[in-house]
């Protein structure tokens, strides 16, 4: 099923809750997001991205790290232009943290 927003932009978080437990956020990348925006609002906990399925530890050495109070800017591309897996998955580093994430769709998939 696709994924399509309407509105240019669309928040949505990713919570978590210790160290080694992974998790997607509730909103999946839309169809037409080129663009995500990574805040990781924490004072003292690194958060880490990468693709994969949630539940599980994510390594730092292959994952993209957001230091603490640190953003990230990601240019995906949309769906149709992606290359490879778009299912992002956010772990922490030295305790639980939350990772404000904006995705920044235009009208193409």
């Amino acid at each position: 099923m696709a994924i399509y927003l309407t509105s240019p932009i669309q928040g949505t978080v990713a919570t978590v809750g210790a160290v080694g437990t992974s998790v997607a956020p509730p909103q999946a990348v839309p169809d037409n997001c080129h663009t995500m925006i990574i805040y990781n609002d924490n004072a003292s906990n690194s958060l880490i991205i990468n693709t994969g399925s949630a539940g599980g530890a994510l390594s730092q050495a292959t994952s993209v790290t957001v230091p603490p109070q640190g953003s990230l800017t990601l240019a995906i591309g949309v769906l149709s232009k992606r290359n490879g897996a778009s299912n992002f998955i956010y772990d922490a580093v030295g305790g639980a943290t939350v990772g404000r994430i904006t995705y920044v769709c235009g009208i193409e998939t």
